[in-house]
């Protein structure tokens, strides 16, 4: 298996750890539903921001209310970071982990679809279990970067 499947599956792991521990409920809910669409039914959704010599580019593929990609930030002055993004989509925000490359540490990602554009989300972040993640999602401020759609390569 490769490494960067390695850390793939890990970040996977850590993402449904994560989401189900956040789920408290003294109500049975029924077992989850699970997809039995062909991987080409899966829809697939790319956005991209170039600005100067910097750019962001998110290729996805949603399924339900979970999303699947690869994000790259590339600039002029700044370290280049290209990794896999797991993510959940709750409403018109889409909450996720990403591995960043070439460190391979994991930083909390949040985008805010708006106008049919992704905002990245801004805001106070901490250490936690390794990662860095928003203190308090509920008060990012949408006014980072607007990523557009864009044809999927």
């Amino acid at each position: 298996m490769p490494n960067q499947w390695k850390y793939f599956n890990k970040i996977g792991c850590l993402v449904l750890i994560f989401l189900t521990s956040c789920r408290a409920s003294t109500e049975e809910s029924a077992p989850p539903e699970i997809s039995t669409e062909p991987v080409s039914q899966i829809a697939k959704y790319c956005y991209a921001s170039f600005a100067n010599k910097d750019s962001i580019v998110l290729n996805s593929r949603i399924n339900g209310d979970s999303l699947i990609g690869t994000l790259a930030y590339n600039g002029s002055k700044k370290e280049n970071n290209n990794g896999p993004y797991l993510a959940s989509i709750h409403g018109d925000t889409i909450i996720g982990i990403f591995n960043t490359r070439p460190k391979g540490t994991l930083r909390q990602v949040v985008f805010l679809l708006k106008d049919n554009h992704l905002i990245e989300g801004i805001g106070e972040t901490i250490k936690s279990n390794g990662q860095t993640v928003f203190k308090d999602i509920s008060s990012l401020k949408f006014s980072g970067t607007a990523l557009k759609p864009t044809n999927c390569n």
